[in-house]
Order: C-alpha cells, then structure tokens, then sequence
C-alpha cells in the first residue's frame, strides 16, 4: 500500500519537476517547486487531515543574529491515503531566503515532528514520507521569577525531533501548534511526549516572548519559568551626518514602523535569543512599553518598503546600553541610500526574477527581482554590498557583486552595474545497482572548489533515477558519491561537468554499523529519556591555511536522536557511513550537555558491526534559584543602591541593585562563583561561594578601611618557557609535505620554546617554504631579534626587505639601534608609482614618528609627493578612484605635511565607510606630531577638535608612548567612557611616566567610567578592567579592588563559539592580582570538556580555549598537565588538533 502512495504522490511532481526544460537556458526550478508526502502512523496506515505546515527560512546571517524568525508559511491538511503536496512558486518572498524548509506534520493523539528539508531533495520529485507515533496529553505549569502561577499567554515548541522551530513568526498568533495558558498557568501539550522536550517559547502581552527550558520537579512534574521583564520608552532619531544632504527629511513620518529588542542570556550557547519584545512606533518615532530581558541587547526593526531610513551598522554591531531608572532608550537611524539594480543571465542577457538578494539587512524587507530581473533595497552610504542568492539552485554567481559607489547622489539613488548569473550545469547523473537498474531516492554528495573552499552539495535521485548539478555551472571539477539503504559506490568518481555529459555511478552492497552506549549520572545511575545525536562531521573550507573547519550533522537525519531506556541504553539504526568520524551529543533536562570528541568509527567497531561508546557520565545542571541577598555597612545598617553581581564559570551571570532596604532578589544557580558588592564611598567585597544561599548578607566597610591582603600569580620567564618545551616535545616534528596549518603551528611554539631551532628549522626549509608564498609569513611569526634576525634577514626577497625591517624595528628597544632599521628600510624604496610604494612609505613614516624622527618623516612624505605624480593628478580630476592601500596607509600621514591635501585625498580614495574615521586619523596625527598646525587649525575653525573615534584606528593600543603628548592629545577629547579606556592605554604604554602620573591617569579612567554608567552610556568594558587591575594594584591597593569590581561588573557580553569568555577574561586579567580569585573562575571549566566538542568544530576553538588560554596567566605547570589530559584522553586520534591547542597555548606563554 506504501508503495502505491509513493506513487501516486511522486506523480504531482513528475507532471511539475520531471520534464525537460523548454530550452537549454532553462532549469529545473525556474517556475517552481512542488513538495509531496504521505503521512502514515507506525504500522504504515495513512492519516487523515494532519495538519502539515511548511515554514519557510532565512538567510544564515539573519538567523544567527537575531531571533530565528520565518518570514512566512504555508499550510495543508493530509486526504483520505494520506497524502499532500504544497507548490512554491519562484519569487515568493516566504521562502526563497533560504535554501531549504522546515516541514512540521502533526496530527492529534500523535507525536508531531519537524524536518529540514533542502530544496535539492524537493527538486528530486521525491516524496517525504512520514510516520507518526502516538502521544498523550500532559500538563506544563509556568510560573513567573516570583515563583508565582502565570494567568495568561501561549506555548508553542521550540523544537521538535532535535530540529529547532522558528521563534518569531509575522503572525505571531499563526505559530503552529500554539497553546493557550489558562487563569492556573497551566497548558496541555499534545504534540509530543515531555521526556522529549527541552525549550518551550512563552508569550504574552505582559512579558513579550522567550524561550524557557523545561525544569523538572522531585515528583517529575515539568515546568518552566519565565523571565522578568522591564519597559522602557524611548524614540528614534535621524543620526545626521557631515555630508548628509541638507534637504534630507530629518523628522520622517514613522507610519508601520515596529521595533523588536531581543536579548541572549550571557554564555548561551545557542544562536539564538532568549527573550524578545515588540513596539509600534508613532508617527513622531516614539514608543513605549518596550520590554527587556537581562541579557546581552540586540536591535533590529520592521521598516516600510518606502521608509528611506536604517539603522547604522555601527549601531548595530557594537554592544547596546540600555538606560538606567526612567532614562529613554534613543536609537540613531541613519539616511538610507535606494540601490536599484537588475539580474540577468550571464550568457544571454535575459532578466532573471525571482533571485532573493541577501543584503544582510534586519530591518525585514527582503529584496527579490522580479520579471524584468529588477530589484532594489535600502542600505547605508557604508560599503554597499550584497549577494544573489536562487534558492532553487538553477543559477549561481561565483563571488560577492560587492559596489562601492563613489558618491553618491543628492537625492540618495544608486543604480549598481547589472548582476550577472550562469545557469547551472547541463550535465546529468544517474545511479544504479550491479545490476543495471536504476535507483529511485538515492543520495549523491557532489563536492567541489568554488574559489579556494571545498563545496558540498546534496542531490536526490529522481522516479528515473537521474539528478541534477544544481548550484554547479559547467567547466567545474566535481567528485561525486553516491548511497542507498545497504549500497555504496566504492570509490568516489572525479570528473569534469561539460554540456550534455552524462555520468553513471554504481552501487555496490556494503555492511552497516550500528552505534550504542549507555548514558549515567555523575554517581553512574542510568539515565532515562536522555537524548542522543550521532553526529558527522561536515567540513567547511579544508584548505584554510590555519587548520580544518567543520560543523557537525545528525548521521540519521529521519531521526535526529535515540531516546535512552530505563537502564539508560541507545541502540541506532545501521549506517553505511562508518568509514569517517562520528561523535555523539547527549542532552536532558537538568543536565548539562555531554559531547565526545571525534572517533573514526571503522577503527572502534566490533566484527559484528557494532560501535559501542560505553558509559557516557552527564554532570547535573542545577536550576537557577531566586535568592534575596542584604547589603550593609559595618553597623548593620542597610545600603541602597549598592551593586550586586555573581559570575562563576558553570553559573549564570547575575547582577541587580539594592533597593532602599538594602536588599537585591536574584536568580542564581548553585556551582562555584564569585559574588561581589560595591557602592561609592565603601570598598568592595568578594566572596567565593559554591552555594549562594551561604551568602545572605555582604557587609561593605568605609573605602578608608584596611585593603585585603591578595597573593597574586607569579609566572617567570622560565616557567613559561619550561612550560612551551614540555607541550612542543609532545608534537612530532611536521614534515615539508604537511598540511600548512600544522607546520605554522609547530613554528610557533618552537619560536618560544626554542627560538634557535626554529631560525634553523627556518633556514632549513626557507626554498620549500618560499614555493609556497609562505616564507616572509613564517619570518613575521618567528618574531627573531638580534643575531637571528640578521641570519633570516638574508633569506627574505629584495621587495620584502623593507616590511622585514619595520617589523624588526618595532621589536627593538635601543633608540640608536631603531634608526639603524628604519634608515636601512629607507634606503630600499625605490621611487616607483604604484599603491605598494605608497603604502610602504606610509608605514615608514609612521615608524619614523613613532622614533622621534619627524623632521626625517616629513621629508619622505615631501619628496614622495613630489615623485608621485597621480597624487596631484587625484585631486586636480576630482573624481573618486578607490585605492584602500593609499588612503589607509599614506594619505593619513601626509597630514603632517599638508592636512588639507590629506583629508582631500582621502576623501577621493577611501571606502565611503571609512572615509570619517580616516580623516579623523589624518587630525589625530597633525594634533600628535605637528601641534602648532594643529592649534592653528583650531583657532580658525573651533569645531575642529578630536574624538575618541580619532583614535579607533591604532585598535588596543595608544598611538603614542609619550605622556606629554598623550596627555596633552586626550586634553582635548570630550570626557566620556570612550576617554577613560583611552586613559587606561596611555597609562600602560607611557613608559616615561612616573607612578603617580599613571596612577592620576588611572583615577580619571575610573572616574569617567562611572559618570559614564551612571548616565547609561558606554564605560570600561570587562576586559580593560580586569586588565588594569594588577597594573593598578603597583600603585594604589584600594583602587585596584574598585578596578576588580568594575571588571566583574562590565563583564556581560559572552562569545558562542568559544566558551568561557567572561570568566577566563576576568581570571586572566586577576591572576596577577588575586590567584585564588582566577582559579575560582576557570577551575570548574575543566571537570568537562564536553564544551569543547559542540556543533563547531573550528580551529579557533582550539587555539583560543579562553580557560587554557586564562590559566597559562595563572599557572604554567597546571596548564601543560590540562593540555595534557585533553590531548590524550579526547584528542588522541586527532593529531592536528594537537598542534592547534598547543600553539593557542604557546602563543599566551609569549605575550
């Protein structure tokens, strides 16, 4: 019966799908995509009117970003046999942002589930076939942070079968499966069973909409609680510009205009937020009742087609401050610039609609060409850029159709030169078994290079057995792969996509394994309903010169993970997929999340095909617990408004102010933490606790009382290079034919832990290493002095003599032996046109000034002018020629000689995005080393002054060791908490300062940086704290432990893909100053490593392990024993990354 529903519903889209296009230009795809299934309960029979929605997706970007919001859907019901097909027509906005669906079925009494499905598997014609398993009602209470019964809002999943579900629909009320809360804070969930659900979404008009993990109680009864909201009101402005165009509506009418205002909890490891909330604007840009949750802010907004505004990039990407007390919340919009354009096949010059053009905009107006190929968007006067995209896979573009206008026009309309595609390929595929026949939903894996990735793609046999090279044009070598049930080509097939070429690949029976273990607790009791994923490595880019990059992949995709039973056993189904690295994912409620490593599974499997994992140990995951905590002074009198904050490495950030009673309520989890305490006029206090209810009370004594003695870390030279030798002898020396990532990795920590060796190992491979475009790279890394550096000198190429000089110049102490370099590196310019020449002396002048040598400085930018005709030739034509290498490195530095010409010359050079913030470099270098000009300047124009912005360009570092100078420069700067981290810089690297004119510097940062919170603006992040703290702590005790508590403060902005941020930034930054305190942070990281091992599986997660990374601060001998047990214990079939952990580590031992 299956059988011949497969059938009839495959017909659908055979009659859609199946037929040749009409012409060779035409692809498969161009009108639309029919999608079909059947869906069956267990025992194969069909089910009538389930309810099948299929939800379209966006781009990754805007995933990753913001709340994983659909931008539309479509939904049917199942008939009599079971069946349903949907049609998406090319250009429906709903669905061609992305390049796949998630398809939901659910019926009632049954288990609903969700699949992923690309449109390379619906362009197969292929139906999906669907079996439900049968369900029953349960109760899900939800409470508020009071611990008190909700009364009103809807649930609806967050995922379902291991597949997330989107969080934002633009229909809200459309979310499917959407559940009411009655007056008892109580919904009945019928769509799949409790033990296999983790997150739930809530929403109401009180508390917006967040997403909240299932809590169980002692009797198993599950629940959730919500997250406390706070409303803010505020407005939009129009952020206006220097160069924006005096006729431009500075007061818009915001008619349709919706905010949204979501937050991540600090330390998530998901993409996605936490919580978010909505507000309609008024027609003056005002909004009120705008909710937030604690947690890292983000804005994005919902803006009319015709609404010619957007938010600034800069807004967008820098942390967001929200205000304090009844302060608003202003957000900036900037002018927007209208890009219109058209796509057109490359070949013919046909238009081209329905391609979806990814402009990596939030403010949800998606731009898709239409017939006649047009197609427009609203951008910023940044870097215009944007990329097509077809959904269907029929056409491609080989790279970003990036536009730097060169102006842009008044009335702010841009039409970009003509998007050009290339069909895919004409080639056809078809799969068979030995004996000929042909095979029907056979899978094939297509790989190949586009630019310098290595590319994967998917397709699907069709009813004839055939596929397509979609998202593949002619010319291209692929190799290919093909599998089904039992069978699997043998070897993969290379070949060269042609017109009308045709290849065949052949299944050969192969023997299937099958994966299972057992799942404990910590006292190793089993585990029930724990959910297991088997997972495949996908790679992304191998080539990338630092090291592999994959993201990992359910191995069974029909079904995403294996429930354990009563004694905590998963059995899988059989693979034939056993020749690669699998690892597993583990995760339950009230547990923290168990993942392994990478481990070839051809090489563990028994002769009966079995994989057996053994015991996998989950570690608990307490619930947060709400805790009031009493602030007082040594009396026992209260203290309101006194800040409060815990941070610990396996506990959630939490922070709040004390009312007027002196008391704080706040949400934390039981693990080791540090709480700390802090109002002006008292010291602070720190306690390091496992359980915070032992912490009920925190006294804070008068800022005038003795400080706490603290014992700092203390890390030698030579512990750190003892350290590097015992880490460097575990790495087998790479070979000449390694991979690249390798091989740098091994060169830098042999640079630490045996710098001779390594100029010989240098020297030795200089030829092989220069073949490769890798030799001058290998020097820089190096970082060789003296003697060294003389012997690698002869090594490097006349054209990179000079950059080497440069680079040894900023090594080297002696003033005398500096000038050396730099007259050495003079003398190497050739006086040639050309941006190269340019932009080298650029960098020279710049060492020059950095020397003291202004007078030399200024005759090399003269006299290059002179030779350098085009320069004058640019600003006599007037035109804007792009050129990044002369307006980033030598226009600026011509300012010493003629600031008008410099700014001038940016003006008509630089990228419009950074033509601001070039010129204010081109001011900060006439203030620095022509200080007359500069007051000059200032006195014919008095709006002429420095910014903090002035100095963003020099990135971490202060552009001047000079005190004189760099106090007179951040004289003339507004006092805000952009100075303050300005001052902290200057007070580091000015090493003509005294003690006492550090320590004044350091004061005033402070000071600023309160002002600054204080006024809900931008102070000291967490990291320039906690960084300053031990440099403090030389000159004043009492103010270091203001430093450490503003550290903890700040500390809230946590990275996904890296784990441990805040707490290993913190511990290495007061391991200098307090090694107990450090060890608090980061010790408790390394009970697991399972963190280590989740959905990414990147380079730079292993050489920024930010815990080794804070511990090799700390303590060098702990950290080799560390690297150690990850490497032998996790890591043993993976040498590669040995090098990448190794190298992370070593690289901390030489800062």
């Amino acid at each position: 019966m299956r059988r011949a529903l497969m059938q009839s519903v495959g017909f659908v889209c055979l009659l859609l799908l199946s037929a040749e296009p009409a012409s060779a230009n035409v692809a498969q795809g161009d009108i639309g995509i029919a999608i079909a299934g059947t869906v069956t309960n267990e025992s194969g029979d069909p089910i009538e009117s389930a309810e099948v929605y299929v939800l379209g997706e966006l781009a990754k970007f805007a995933q990753s970003m913001f709340p994983f919001r659909s931008p539309g859907q479509t939904a049917t019901t199942t008939d009599a046999n079971g069946n349903w097909s949907v049609l998406i027509i090319r250009g429906d906005q709903r669905f061609v942002q992305g390049k796949s669906v998630r398809i939901l079925i659910t019926a009632e009494g049954y288990q609903a589930t969700v699949r992923v499905v690309t449109f390379a598997r619906c362009l197969s014609g292929q139906p999906i076939i669907t079996s439900l398993s049968r369900t029953s009602s349960w109760n899900l209470t939800v409470f508020d942070s009071a611990g008190q019964r909700v009364d009103e809002g809807m649930l609806y999943p967050a995922n379902i079968s291991g597949v997330e579900l989107p969080q934002r629909f633009d229909d809200q009320s459309a979310a499917p499966l959407a559940t009411n809360v009655d007056a008892n804070g109580v919904a009945t969930i019928g769509w799949t069973d409790a033990a296999k659900l983790s997150s739930v979404y809530y929403g109401s008009s009180e508390r917006g909409y967040q997403r909240l993990d299932l809590s169980f109680d002692s009797d198993h009864t599950p629940h959730v609680v919500s997250h406390p909201v706070r409303r803010l009101s505020g407005e939009l402005f129009v952020a206006r510009g220097e160069n924006d165009d005096e006729g431009f509506p500075s007061h818009p009418h915001f008619d349709g205009v919706k905010l949204v205002l979501a937050t991540r909890r600090t330390g998530d490891a998901l993409d996605q937020a936490t919580a978010w909330c909505e507000a309609t604007v008024d027609r003056q840009g005002r909004f009120t009742n705008l909710g937030i949750v604690d947690g890292d802010p983000l804005i994005f907004a919902v803006f009319p087609d015709d609404f010619p505004f957007q938010l600034g990039r800069q807004f967008l990407y820098k942390e967001l401050v929200l205000p304090t007390g009844n302060d608003r919340l202003r957000i900036p919009l900037v002018p927007g610039v209208h890009v219109s354009g058209e796509v057109r096949h490359a070949a013919t010059g046909d238009p081209i609609g329905g391609i979806f053009i990814d402009t990596h905009d939030v403010t949800c107006r998606p731009a898709i060409s239409t017939r006649d190929g047009r197609f427009s968007f609203w951008s910023d006067e940044g870097r215009i850029g944007f990329y097509p995209v077809d959904a269907f896979g029929s056409y491609l573009i080989d790279e970003s159709s990036y536009q730097y206008p060169q102006q842009i026009p008044k009335d702010r309309r841009v039409e970009v030169n003509a998007v050009r595609l290339n069909p895919m390929s004409s080639a056809k595929g078809r799969v068979v078994d030995t004996g000929g026949r042909e095979v029907v939903g056979a899978e094939v894996a297509c790989t190949f290079k586009r630019g310098r990735s290595t590319v994967e793609m998917q397709y699907f046999t069709d009813s004839h057995g055939q596929f397509r090279f979609h998202r593949v044009s002619d010319g291209t070598s692929v190799t290919l792969t093909a599998r089904h049930l039992q069978s699997m080509t043998e070897q993969p097939i290379t070949m060269e996509l042609a017109a009308k070429s045709e290849v065949t690949l052949v299944l050969q029976p192969r023997f299937a394994l099958r994966v299972v273990g057992r799942v404990v607790d910590a006292l190793e009791r089993p585990v029930k309903n724990a959910r297991v994923q088997v997972r495949v490595r996908h790679d992304v880019q191998p080539e990338n010169i630092r090291g592999r990059s994959s993201l990992a992949h359910p191995l069974f995709e029909q079904q995403a993970f294996l429930l354990t039973d009563a004694d905590g056993r998963f059995r899988s189904p059989t693979t034939l997929d056993w020749d690669q690295p699998i690892s597993l994912s583990v995760r339950t409620p009230g547990k923290r999340t168990f993942n392994t490593y990478w481990i070839n599974a051809k090489s563990k499997a028994k002769q009966n095909g079995v994989f057996d994992f053994g015991d996998l140990r989950m570690f608990d995951q307490p619930n947060s617990q709400l805790h009031k905590i009493r602030v007082v002074n040594e009396s026992g009198q209260s203290i309101p408004a006194a800040r409060v904050v815990s941070i610990g490495a396996r506990t959630r950030r939490a922070a709040g102010i004390t009312d007027d009673s002196g008391k704080v309520t706040l949400q934390l989890m039981k693990g080791t933490q540090i709480i700390a305490a802090h109002r002006h006029g008292f010291l602070p206090t720190f306690h390091t606790v496992n359980d915070p209810a032992e912490i009920e009370l925190l006294v804070l004594r008068d800022e005038d009382a003795r400080v706490p003695k603290r014992t700092a870390a203390v890390v030698t030279d030579a512990a750190k290079e003892t350290a590097a030798k015992r880490l460097l002898s575990r790495l087998p020396q790479p070979a000449t034919d390694d991979p690249r990532a390798r091989r740098f990795a091994y060169l830098t920590a042999l640079a630490v832990a045996d710098s001779d060796r390594a100029v010989a190992r240098l020297r030795d491979q200089a030829d092989h290493l220069r073949d490769e475009g890798l030799l001058l790279p290998s020097i820089m890394r190096l970082g060789a002095r003296g003697v060294q550096s003389e012997q690698l000198m002869t090594l490097v190429d006349d054209d990179w003599k000079a950059s080497f000089l440069l680079q040894q110049a900023e090594q080297i102490d002696d003033k005398k032996l500096v000038e050396q370099k730099l007259y050495q590196a003079l003398s190497l310019i050739q006086p040639t046109s050309g941006q190269d020449a340019l932009s080298l002396t650029g960098l020279i002048a710049n060492a020059l000034l950095k020397a003291g040598l202004t007078d030399v400085a200024v005759d090399l930018l003269h006299e290059t002018w002179k030779q350098h005709h085009e320069l004058q030739f640019i600003l006599d034509d007037g035109e804007r020629s792009i050129g990044t290498a002369l307006s980033r490195t030598f226009a600026p530095f011509y300012a010493i000689v003629d600031l008008e010409k410099s700014r001038r010359l940016i003006e008509l050079t630089a990228l419009a995005d950074e033509v601001g913030s070039l010129k204010a470099k081109a001011d900060l270098l006439v203030a620095m080393y022509a200080p007359h000009q500069w007051e000059a300047i200032r006195h014919s124009d008095p709006q002429r002054r420095l910014t903090a912005n002035s100095f963003l360009s020099f990135r971490d570092k202060f552009p001047t060791s000079d005190f004189q100078i760099g106090r007179r420069l951040l004289d003339q700067i507004e006092p805000d908490g952009r100075k303050a981290r300005l001052l902290l810089l200057l007070a580091r690297q000015a090493h003509d300062a005294s003690p006492k004119q550090r320590l004044t510097l350091a004061v005033d940062a402070l000071r600023l940086h309160r002002t600054a919170i204080e006024q809900s603006q931008s102070g000291l992040d967490g990291e320039s704290a906690a960084g300053a703290v031990a440099m403090v702590a030389q000159w004043d005790a009492e103010l270091a432990e203001q430093y450490a508590f503003e550290a903890f403060w700040q500390s809230r902005k946590d990275e996904t893909m890296t784990q441990f941020n805040v707490p290993s930034t913190l511990a290495g930054g007061l391991g200098g100053w307090d090694r107990g305190m450090a060890l608090a942070l980061v010790e408790p990281c390394f009970d697991d490593w399972s963190w280590l091992f989740g959905e990414r599986d990147f380079d730079v997660i292993f050489t920024v392990i930010h815990p080794l990374r804070a511990m090799a601060h700390i303590d060098p001998t702990r950290t080799v024993e560390l690297v150690n047990e990850l490497l032998e214990t996790h890591l043993s079939e993976d040498i590669g990354r040995h090098y990448d952990v190794v190298r992370g580590v070593v690289n901390e031992f030489r800062q």
